[in-house]
């Protein structure tokens, strides 16, 4: 007769199960242990304490006849019942743009699920521009929540303000409103009626108890938990054929009919691009030395996945990517689109482990492209000609770009990437709002073609020195505000008057203000960085 030893070796790997053999043997006596810890990985360690605490489960009750509004008043908050689509998306307006719930993208998400919103009472002066370093429980984060309970039970979501801009944000306070406030658990259940985990020890990071079971996930998108061979929806467990399925983040490819499924509902440009490179050729699953699974197609590499996780990518036949192409990845770290020529919006959105890319042959780039990627380093597109907003926004660790064709640039261009020091852009025209804001780094800066430039160009970039543009005629309030170091501008076409013949307030703030703008029509410097700039970025950058 095998033993649970051996029913869990089998099921979740030899070190997983010795692991909970040497940390205490006792689990293996918990009724449905196998069960419990079926979907939970091939790790153990991370899971200890928990699975001791379910030797002994013991639920406290401290205010179960307390209404769970009351409790959150006395946390500090106002909280409501969202019962219509109406009160779960009016906290919408609370939400920094590009961090909103999906929650508001869905019209049924308060059909299946009890909503309470809660905002803290003074939430209009917890301004977001206030956390440049965003915390998932900081005080911008949780002053707006959502506590979010399965209506047929067993699962609780709470939601965090900064969304995905922090880490596993639908797990604020680990998804315990006792963390909240004591009480809050018990009230929740009692005024409700669901039932839900009040462990008093909480899972790790990436893992879920649903359906009295562990899941491992790597992506929760729109309250769905995506594992490696498995996805969680509406607090069920729902396990991939093997034998046919793949998951890719949070896609399942079917490897003989090459449909692909995506259980959130999003469309996602990465489901019509990977169709367009599979398309007509044999599918095959290898695994590499780093024992990693690969998908190729007629014999070609084109996804290597780390426990189901997209890791590289590399397509040759598409010749656009469509919008949101795969918008929640984190873990890509090589990419190749050789090939395509139109990118759409929200393109890698929330990745951090890209550090360089370089797409040959795009020419046209929509909004939200690379966003917060914090770790990308070098961008070469030398064919690109319009940006959309947003482009390579709060991208910490940018040093090198070169767009050597761009002319039409949208707002918030390279906005926040605090270690740019070289920017390649002698074809540019129009640059909109909010341009390469608090770009510490940045200290030299010629745009020999630019005529038209939006609200708070290179505002608070102070440690920038010379500026050059020969072209430009007309320029917006927060002009290279707050920029004391400034030694050199040059802008002979600039006038000092808007269209109303009113004075600007230009260099107001600004030391040596007055004879920066005598001087406007004096060249200091040669533009002849340009060329070597261009060079050193190409020479890192495959072609």
């Amino acid at each position: 007769m095998k033993t649970m030893f051996d029913i869990i070796k089998k099921q979740n790997g030899e070190h997983f199960a010795k692991t909970i053999r040497a940390y205490d043997n006792g689990i293996f006596d918990i009724p449905n242990i196998d069960k419990i810890v079926k979907y939970a990985g091939r790790e153990a360690e991370p899971l200890m304490n928990y699975l001791v605490s379910l030797k002994d489960v013991k639920i406290e009750e401290h205010a179960v006849h307390q209404h769970p509004h009351d409790l959150l008043e006395r946390a500090g908050y106002n909280a409501y019942y969202a019962d219509t689509l109406e009160k779960q998306n009016w906290p919408k307006q609370f939400y920094a743009p590009g961090e909103e719930l999906c929650t508001f993208r869905d019209p049924e998400r308060y059909k299946k699920y009890h909503i309470v919103v809660a905002i803290k009472k003074n939430v209009k002066d917890i301004k977001r521009e206030n956390f440049s370093n965003p915390q998932r429980e900081d005080e911008y984060g949780t002053s707006v929540l959502q506590i979010q309970m399965l209506k047929s039970g067993g699962f609780i979501s709470i939601k965090n303000r900064y969304n995905h801009t922090v880490e596993n944000p639908d797990n604020t306070f680990n998804s315990n409103p006792d963390n909240i406030i004591l009480g809050l658990s018990d009230a929740l259940k009692h005024h409700y009626h669901v039932d839900f985990s009040s462990q008093k020890v909480q899972l790790p990071e990436n893992y879920v108890f649903i359906d009295n079971q562990i899941v491992n996930y790597n992506y929760e998108v729109n309250n769905v938990y995506f594992g490696e061979n498995c996805y969680v929806q509406n607090g069920e467990v729902h396990e991939i054929d093997k034998q046919k399925e793949l998951m890719l983040d949070y896609f399942i490819l079917n490897l003989q009919d090459k449909n692909i499924k995506n259980p959130n509902g999003e469309k996602d440009g990465f489901m019509t691009a990977l169709q367009e490179e599979i398309k007509d050729k044999k599918l095959q699953i290898t695994v590499n030395q780093q024992g990693n699974k690969c998908l190729q197609a007629d014999g070609k590499n084109i996804l290597e996945l780390d426990h189901g996780k997209i890791k590289s990518l590399h397509f040759d036949n598409v010749k656009k990517i469509d919008d949101k192409f795969l918008q929640y990845n984190e873990e890509l770290s090589e990419i190749s689109l050789s090939q395509v020529t139109n990118i759409g919006s929200r393109f890698l959105y929330w990745n951090k482990k890209l550090s360089e890319i370089s797409l040959p042959k795009v020419r046209d780039i929509k909004r939200n492209f690379l966003f917060h990627n914090k770790k990308i380093s070098k961008v070469y597109l030398p064919q690109v000609t319009n940006i959309g907003d947003n482009f390579l926004c709060y991208n910490e660790g940018l040093s090198e770009i070169a767009l050597p064709q761009v002319t039409n640039i949208g707002d918030n261009f390279l906005c926040c990437n605090i270690d740019i020091s070289n920017i390649f852009l002698p074809q540019a025209i129009c640059i909109g709002e909010e341009a390469l804001r608090e770009n510490k780094g940045l200290t030299k800066i010629s745009l020999p073609k630019v005529e038209e430039i939006g609200y708070n160009f290179l505002c608070s970039n102070k440690e920038i020195t010379e500026v050059s543009l020969p072209q430009v005629w007309s320029v917006c309030s927060g002009f290279l505000e707050c920029n004391k170091k400034l030694q050199h501008f040059y802008a002979p076409k600039l006038s000092r008057e808007d269209d109303d013949g009113y004075e600007k307030d230009l260099f107001s703030n600004h030391p040596n203000g007055d004879k920066l703008w005598e001087n406007r029509d004096k060249p200091f410097t040669k533009d002849n960085n340009n060329f070597k700039i261009m060079q050193d970025i190409k020479s890192n950058h495959r072609e």
